[in-house]
């Protein structure tokens, strides 16, 4: 019986000969390869290989899952039809022009998956009442589920011939056999597509497929399905699918699924014994306490050992669930990536099991990884390996039915989630991330390690409130240690005195990082010291640098070694996650946990007994990137660093001016906050439960990040340096998207509404291009609102 659960086989199956499958030879599934001696896998081989897959899925998920039998025999009967449909000529013949490098014709190419659901609607009835996900899942395996599926179909002809479709209908029914389901031959769906045939047209038959979907006209039981308990229906169909893609990935690239990574303590020890030593003796009384199953919250102080704390929390995980760690940002990610690298894989030899995901990440592997495997990467960004280091957007996606939420559903079954600086995130952000805790609490039994080194009271208590049996750990070891002297000077970066100050450390050889919170005034003030040191002694970095150039910039901070002289000017992107260690900070008034976070990138390891850290006036225009209505948060700050000028402060002190600050503010009570709980299930209703919300990838934040309208240009003068790697790869097409994006810098929209707007190059669709002033040393220099107006209106100012 094919449904077995014993053990699955663990090779896939030769192509058969002497059976209807080798009869299908020439019946092709897949086109751009070709097996030994030269065969192609055809239809029945391919989906042969796929429900090999599929019975090692089931093997490790049957338990996990705890779904009954109907649902994993609608999972083989998915599987087993998702790709029959490839037999019609149609499919065939244009996609054998393609593999021969020729043009298919698109007004005679059909979509397959619209065949393979013909065929699947007249065989197995129990989809158009209770049981409709084998339908929709094979129906959108290829391209989103959305209102307008095979639209493209209409006014064509389909194509084909009796004996290929004979073949493919024996080879069908001598499967469904295994399951006790008789198939007749010549049966209804080969009357309708041959009646299809002799009227030249589809419409009839797109008609009839799509009124038994959730959008079509009739709507039949599949709509109704999901307007009931429709949370876990829409989890159950979430599942199904994210398996079918599992199988159908695994069959296409012959590979079978990987055994479990088994992430010890064992792995921690031994990483913590080659950075500090063979010294390392136990863990710090916070980080073993952090041994638990459950929950936890943890409030530690940057430097303590958070993310081994974490990770140790991590390994008291059920064999094989796998381990997500979010944070706010992509170049803490990246460097998170490298450290759990480190962990788990020092001789590269388990590196496969862990993967980095957001927006810019493909980039960065391609870069860092000489054997980074792009067509694995569809199954990285699904949540697919056994550690997956993201930004928090790839989590909270899961409720916005984006990308591949319903992989990533699945993966997430009984996860370990660490969400790192959760006090960081806006209060949309946080609505969403509380809905999202909930949610995978509930239904996907997902265990939560937050943390955070400043956490408010208010925070704490709504924390408290959505973990389940949750266990609160403070790091009280270092609560009274201290790490620098805080300096508050009444004086911008522009006074004298402060510049001369600046200047003096610069020349003494320190190691000296600026903070400002506008790109405009970071690259200026970088601009102002650069010529102090040589150019291999500073950096500017901000978010205004293509990813090519960001990515070798972030490299390059991480890995200063200590006790040389250098200067970096930064942006925000420095105040989360990052591993580096300066003897002195500038940085300009900003709310009061960001100061502690920026504090948190000097004498990292309390070993220089001279850290300072000075906080200078903000700039007119922060006020505006810092907006929050009718609360000052800014000039609460100031109040509270005037009281401890010139003081070495202790972590707890540092913990309580944040109290201190946010003390009337409740994020919980403001609009956004309100609208983040509420987005995910609006977006969900709007969609019936299953639909695909289809965006450009690295749009995703739109949604998940309020206010965030980023758009990606290309400066112009880059430009050449795309037109040359196309000459290197002799042709455009074949740059990818992530070769083409490299180039690519975030720009705010607001500011896009006072520059020269972005053209399109008809040889490069897609991409806009902005003349503006580019170097890898500053960036993209956007002119400022009152350069362009000679006006400056803190109400109207695109800041």
């Amino acid at each position: 019986m094919i449904l077995a659960t014993d053990p699955p086989p663990p090779t896939f199956p030769s192509s058969p000969s002497d059976t209807p499958a080798g009869r299908a030879a020439n019946l092709w599934a897949k086109f751009e390869r070709t097996i030994g001696d030269g065969t192609h896998e055809s239809i029945p081989w391919h989906t042969a290989n796929a429900l090999t897959v599929y019975l090692h899925l089931r093997h490790r998920y049957e338990d996990l899952l705890e779904e009954d039998s109907t649902f994993w025999q609608d999972l083989y009967v998915a599987i087993l039809f998702h790709d029959a449909g490839k037999f019609v000529l149609n499919f065939q013949r244009e996609n054998r022009k393609k593999a021969r490098g020729g043009k298919p014709d698109w007004d005679l190419y059909i979509r397959h998956e619209f065949i393979s659901c013909v065929l699947l609607l007249d065989n197995y009835a129990e989809l158009c009442g209770e049981r409709p996900y084998a339908y929709l899942a094979v129906a959108a395996h290829h391209k989103p589920l959305e209102q307008n599926l095979w639209a493209t179909s209409d006014g064509k002809q389909v194509e084909y011939r009796e004996q290929d479709l004979r073949i493919i209908e024996g080879w069908l029914a001598s499967r469904l056999a295994n399951l006790g389901i008789s198939w007749r031959l010549d049966g209804p769906a080969a009357r309708r597509l041959g009646k299809a045939r002799n009227e030249k047209t589809l419409s009839k038959l797109r008609r009839y497929a799509l009124d038994r979907t959730v959008f079509g006209n009739v709507q039949a039981g599949m709509l109704d399905h999901f307007d009931k308990y429709s949370v876990r229906r829409r989890l159950r169909y979430a599942r199904f699918m994210g398996l079918l893609h599992a199988a159908d990935w695994g069959g296409s690239g012959h590979n079978l699924p990987a055994a479990p990574l088994v992430f010890d303590e064992q792995y921690l020890l031994a990483y913590m014994r080659r950075k500090i030593g063979a010294s390392f003796e136990r863990w710090r009384v916070f980080q073993a306490e952090s041994k638990v199953e459950g929950n936890v919250l943890a409030i530690a102080p940057t430097g303590s050992g958070k993310t081994e704390a974490s990770l140790l929390w991590a390994t008291q995980r059920t064999l094989g669930t796998r381990i997500i760690y979010c944070l706010p940002t992509k170049v803490t990610s990246n460097a998170i990536y490298r450290r759990i690298v480190d962990m788990v894989a020092p001789d590269k030899e388990n590196s496969e099991h862990v993967a980095v995901v957001h927006s810019g990440a493909k980039n960065y592997r391609q870069l860092v990884e000489e054997d980074f495997d792009e067509m694995g990467y569809l199954s990285d960004k699904s949540f697919g390996r056994d550690v997956t280091v993201c930004t928090i957007d790839q989590l909270l996606t899961v409720g916005f039915n984006l990308g591949h939420w319903q992989m990533r559903t699945l993966y997430l079954t009984r996860a370990s989630v660490i969400i790192d600086e959760i006090h960081l995130y806006q209060p949309f952000t946080l609505g969403l991330i509380v809905q999202t805790m909930r949610y995978l609490q509930e239904y996907c039994g997902v265990r939560f390690y937050v943390m955070t080194a400043t956490l408010p009271s208010r925070l704490r208590s709504l924390l408290e409130q959505n973990l389940l049996d949750v266990k609160v750990i403070a790091d009280h070891e270092n609560l009274d240690k201290q790490r620098s002297y805080w300096h508050y000077v009444e004086a911008s970066l522009e006074d004298q005195v402060l510049s001369e100050r600046i200047e003096a450390d610069i020349r003494a050889g320190r190691k000296v990082l600026i903070v400002r919170n506008t790109v405009n005034d970071c690259v200026a003030t970088y601009i102002k010291f650069r010529d102090l040191l040589d150019t291999e002694d500073r950096c500017c970095l901000h978010s205004r640098f293509t990813q090519l150039d960001r990515i070798k910039k972030e490299e390059r901070v991480i890995e200063l070694p200590d006790n040389i002289p250098f200067l970096l000017v930064a942006t925000q992107v420095v105040e989360v996650s990052l591993d580096i260690d300066f003897d002195v900070l500038y940085t300009e008034n900003a709310p009061i946990d960001a100061l502690v976070q920026r504090a948190g990138r000097v004498n990292r390891k309390r070993q220089k007994p001279d850290a300072t850290v000075v906080v200078f006036q903000h700039s007119e225009v922060s006020e505006l990137v810092y907006n929050e209505k009718e609360y000052d948060v800014l000039m609460r700050t100031i109040t509270i660093l005037r009281e401890i000028t010139h003081q070495k402060l202790r972590e707890r002190q540092l913990t309580e001016m944040v109290d201190q600050v946010y003390q009337d503010y409740d994020a919980t009570t403001t609009d956004s906050y309100q609208k983040g709980l509420l987005a995910c299930a609006r977006i969900q209703e709007n969609l019936r439960q299953v639909m695909d919300l289809t965006v450009i990838e690295d749009e995703e934040g739109v949604y998940t990040r309020e206010g965030l309208d980023s758009v990606s240009i290309i400066p112009l003068v880059e430009k050449q340096r795309l037109e040359i790697e196309s000459e290197s790869n002799e042709a455009w097409s074949r740059l990818t998207v992530a070769q083409k994006s490299q180039y690519q810098v975030p720009l705010s929209g607001r500011k896009l509404k006072y520059l020269p707007q972005p053209t399109e190059d008809p040889d490069h669709k897609f991409l806009r291009f902005l003349d503006l002033p580019y170097n890898e040393e500053t960036g993209l220099h956007v002119p400022s609102w009152k350069e362009v107006n000679n006006d400056f209106d803190k109400r109207t100012v695109p800041y």
